[in-house]
């Protein structure tokens, strides 16, 4: 299964191939790795140029704050876009559930008996908290579309129950 493009901004793809439903999720994510980079070089580039002239002029102290300047913008935005790059695919067996998770690839999966398996639906109690999805089963529960915004995490619920899943929701009495 490949990626998106970098140009579309897709955070949730859906196929049926081979009797099995994947349902791929990540969050919107406006740069690559690769683009972060080049950032982050060009941005090295400029600071320390600039530092250099300094230097010249005879103000070299210059020149290890710019040098932690760029350590820190680096640094921090790596760690964003390591964030950004997370994954969750959903794929539905006939006897199976199996979630893969992971940044860049898959690096944790796990798997749910898929008549035993619902959705749990657990509501916000005030406007402040979110919508959360959970996939539990008797020995599994994890949560799942924790990066989407509730638009799209309402989109992931509506797909699932087509998978014939049932869904427990916490505040029941509330209408959505």
């Amino acid at each position: 299964m490949g990626m998106a493009n970098v140009a579309e901004i897709v955070m949730i793809e859906h196929s049926l191939q081979d009797e099995k439903f994947t349902l791929s999720l990540k969050p919107n994510c406006s740069a690559s790795r690769q683009q972060v980079y080049a950032f982050i070089g060009l941005l090295a580039a400029l600071s320390f140029l600039i530092a250099i002239v300094w230097a010249l002029v005879g103000f070299w102290i210059v020149l290890p704050f710019a040098g932690l300047e760029v350590s820190l913008v680096g640094y921090f935005l790596i760690k964003v876009n390591y964030r950004t790059q997370q994954k969750q695919v959903l794929v539905f067996g006939d006897k199976k559930i199996t979630l893969f998770e992971g940044h860049y690839q898959p690096e944790r999966r796990v798997e749910f008996e898929r008549k035993q398996t619902t959705l749990e639906v657990i509501k916000p109690s005030s406007s402040m908290q979110e919508l959360k999805l959970a996939l539990a089963d008797d020995s599994n529960k994890e949560t799942i579309a924790g990066f989407l915004v509730e638009k799209e995490r309402n989109k992931v619920r509506k797909l699932i129950r087509q998978q014939g899943i049932l869904e427990t929701v916490n505040r029941w009495w509330e209408s959505d």
